[in-house]
């Protein structure tokens, strides 16, 4: 079954939500209303934290402070594989055991990047990163490497980590005696460095899961910490939802994934048909195509917008997914 899984097809769009499609606004109401007091960051402690310790929602932010300072906080895992959860030696202050994602490389990702994107008018700076690792079941050294990255390309290398392995203690790790040999790293970046990765584009860290095809290594307590400065801009932000067409047709993933997203967000959806079906055309909620094949960006001079006679948010079908002995054409929500 993870085989046939990782063989599906995928078709993919992007669109930018307020400028190549006019979504409306949160509930219909007004741009999200922040209070003046709450506009300005001066040097302001902020933390996004994902917990990483269920295979179902692991992709998902557990926590962001301050809780208007970022509009993306999302996780990429590429094709890598969730395959579920496990222990190893690691505990938290509180002496309980840590429960790690596992993930499973099997295609050309070997790494996971967890992303965040100040709001409009701010800017984010790293200052800590940090997480604790596993490998399950198999031998590797050397084999997380956190990398740094911002929307523009701009990467460094910030350390390399030997995970420890799951059923063996230290002195019975191959590979116990490294140095680099930890359950959590913590990197505490420069002031050189917290200079460079500055940015209100977004900031990146990647961490290689570091176990070869098939096998598996584990992350969780993700962290990404740093400060934020500016004043947040009053800007119209919108909900969006995909749904396939039919339900049982198959899956659809967005990425960055964000209960809301500021005017302008670039978004990618992918339509991964069961089987038994074939991917049709991807449609708005008006029932209207915005594109009939993958990889196909809508253009940012499109005029496609939704009339939207009452309020809520729209609905975007990822795809009409016709089974094999016709089409269906997405509904009108």
């Amino acid at each position: 079954m993870m085989n046939k899984l990782l063989k599906k097809k995928k078709w993919t769009t992007s669109l930018l939500l307020g400028l190549a499609m006019t979504l409306n606004a949160l509930a219909g109401q007004a741009p999200h209303a922040v209070s003046k007091a709450a506009l300005d960051f001066d040097h302001e402690a902020a933390l996004v934290r994902w917990a990483f310790n269920d295979a179902s929602t692991c992709e998902q932010v557990t926590s962001v402070t301050p809780a208007d300072a970022f509009t993306v906080t999302a996780v990429n895992l590429g094709d890598i594989t969730v395959t579920g959860t496990g222990t190893g030696q690691a505990k938290d202050d509180s002496g309980q055991k840590i429960t790690f994602v596992k993930l499973q490389p099997a295609g050309s990702t070997t790494a996971v990047e967890w992303t965040v994107k100040p709001s409009q008018g701010l800017t984010f700076t790293p200052t800590r990163l940090s997480a604790y690792i596993q490998r399950f079941g198999t031998d590797a050294e050397n084999g997380v490497v956190v990398t740094a990255r911002l929307a523009d390309g701009t990467s460094e290398v910030l350390g390399t980590y030997t995970a420890p392995r799951n059923n063996k203690t230290r002195d019975e790790d191959k590979y116990g005696a490294n140095e680099n040999y930890t359950n959590r790293f913590v990197i505490e970046l420069t002031e050189e460095q917290q200079a460079k990765f500055t940015s209100t584009d977004g900031f990146s860290m990647l961490c290689s899961v570091g176990v070869n095809s098939g096998k598996e290594g584990g992350f969780s307590d993700v962290r990404i910490e740093g400060y934020v400065d500016g004043t947040l801009a009053n800007v119209d932000k919108y909900r969006l939802t995909a749904v396939a067409d039919p339900a049982e047709g198959g899956d659809i993933s967005v990425y960055p994934m964000a209960d809301r997203y500021d005017a302008g967000s670039q978004v990618t959806l992918t339509a991964t048909p069961n089987f038994g079906y074939r991917f049709k055309n991807w449609t708005d909620g008006n029932g209207d195509e915005v594109a009939a094949g993958p990889h196909r960006p809508l253009p940012q001079d499109s005029h496609l917008r939704p009339q939207l006679p009452c309020a809520g948010h729209q609905r975007l079908h990822g795809a009409a997914l016709a089974g094999p002995h016709g089409g269906r054409r997405a509904k009108h929500v």
